[in-house]
């Protein structure tokens, strides 16, 4: 699934201590569907000895489905050895959080 059900919707992703203050962060999704892109727009409201400040960024990025990255592997002369859905090594399903890929050359 490309978007989550809070596609739209600005959302507090957490509040971190850290030496410089509280960290708020916010985040709003969206997603183009038919260009395969998702476009995630972040907020940090740094509350500290120097008052609120305030960081915006966009980050873009190109969603691949692992028949896409196959393809693409094997036009670059790279074979898949595993396709991983998450940092612990679990193995990738339809709702994994990540397509994390280890591949070689053949």
């Amino acid at each position: 699934e490309l978007a989550t059900e809070s596609e739209g919707a600005c959302l507090l992703e957490g509040a971190h201590e850290t030496a410089a203050g509280v960290i708020h962060e916010w985040s709003v999704t969206q997603a183009d569907r038919a260009g395969q892109l998702l476009t995630v727009h972040s907020l940090f409201d740094v509350a500290g000895d120097r008052g609120l400040q305030r960081h915006w960024f966009r980050e873009p990025l190109r969603l691949f489905y692992r028949p896409e990255i196959e393809l693409l592997l094997g036009q670059a002369g790279l074979e898949p050895e595993a396709f991983l859905g998450d940092y612990d090594g679990e193995e990738y399903a339809g709702d994994s959080p990540r397509l994390l890929v280890i591949a070689r050359r053949n």
